[in-house]
């Protein structure tokens, strides 16, 4: 998947390709790695990612050094609308590394998502 936006800065996305076999992708993201603030840049790169395959697919996000910008809500309701179009092929999301911030928002966002969301979440 080539982001137009990472060719100008690579460090914008964390966004990437952890796994893959024949059937079933994973990916990985570490939103303290990313740079770009920029909504819908963000769900631009990753709707790539999820469009470029039909493979069931799940997400590791590691929560290290999360903490809570001025665009984490809309971009986590964007993300969950993106979620939702591709549900059909997801198995899990895992967060890993929990820090207090992420379990706060992660509290805050619950009510937010769907059940059958909900039921992939697999928070270690």
């Amino acid at each position: 998947m080539s982001c137009p936006y990472c060719i100008i800065d690579s460090s914008l996305h964390s966004f990437r390709i952890k796994e893959e076999t024949d059937t079933h992708i994973t990916y990985y993201c570490c939103m303290s790695e990313s740079t770009d603030t920029n909504v819908d840049q963000i769900v631009f790169h990753i709707r790539g990612y999820l469009e470029k395959s039909e493979k069931t697919w799940s997400c590791i996000i590691d929560s290290r050094n999360f903490s809570v910008h001025w665009h984490t809500f809309p971009l986590t309701l964007a993300l969950f609308d993106l979620v939702k179009e591709h549900q059909s092929r997801l198995k899990e999301i895992r967060m890993i590394h929990m820090n207090s911030w992420m379990k706060d928002f992660l509290a805050f966002c619950i009510p937010y998502m769907s059940e059958e969301l909900q039921r992939v979440l697999v928070v270690e």
